[in-house]
């Protein structure tokens, strides 16, 4: 329900995207938007505005009667390890009633700045390797090992939504062969996140175990 006799429309929206598994990568993004009018307007009393929508096609003129339009989008670009990514976007409007037909072509930069509590990366961390294991009591947001960087770097399928953080501990558990859960064998910190995977850098290893894909990852909240 919209006020001022504008019309009772639904925005809608969906996306595709496919991201790196690892630190650096292409990223796609396949899309289209719009809005599906209700039909419900007070038929000669609606004005327009002249409010410029990104998605109606470059439009100075919307909310006539009745308006529906829809929008496809396409965005290629890469991300490189420090987290800086480049990106090139497309919009094709698809359909639309009382909306400017247009081509739309834009360009992305996004910056990710270390904040002054940030971890150390992984070449100036301290790599220890011993025996015993850590005394945890408690652990949550369980996740796994989705990516091997290299022998410092991991990526975990645990975010944002999951409430991790840059510098969370995380320690890393073996799979035995009938999938239940193995020894501890390493500890890392997270030093980057999205909102459903992170990078994390080891900090010691407990075990002379190679990491692999599938390994659990937890977080610690007890010692």
């Amino acid at each position: 329900l919209r006020s001022a006799d504008f019309s009772a429309a639904v925005p809608w929206s969906f996306e595709i995207r496919s991201q790196p598994r690892v630190a650096q990568g292409v990223i796609l993004t396949l899309g289209a938007a719009g809005i599906q009018s209700l039909k419900t307007d007070p038929r000669g009393q609606v004005a327009l505005t002249t409010a410029q929508f990104a998605n109606s096609g470059g439009s100075f003129i919307v909310n006539a009667i009745n308006p529906s339009y829809a929008t496809a989008r396409f965005e290629a670009g890469y991300r490189f390890e420090s987290g800086t990514t480049l990106s090139l976007g497309y919009r094709k409007q698809l359909a639309g009633q009382s909306v400017a037909q247009g081509d739309i072509f834009d360009a992305g930069l996004q910056l990710r700045f270390p904040s002054q509590n940030a971890p150390r990366p992984a070449n100036a961390a301290s790599k220890k390797t011993r025996t015993k294991t850590p005394s945890l009591t408690q652990y949550v947001s369980e996740g796994k090992v989705t990516g091997v960087v290299n022998t410092r770097t991991l990526m975990i399928d645990l975010g944002g939504e999951q409430g991790i953080s840059v510098g969370d501990l995380i320690d890393i558990f073996s799979v035995l062969p009938d999938g239940s859960l193995g020894q501890p064998v390493a500890r890392g910190q997270v030093v980057h996140t999205e909102w459903n995977r992170a990078q994390v850098n080891l900090l010691e290893t407990y075990q002379e175990t190679a990491i692999k894909e599938g390994f659990l990852a937890r977080k610690p909240i007890a010692l």
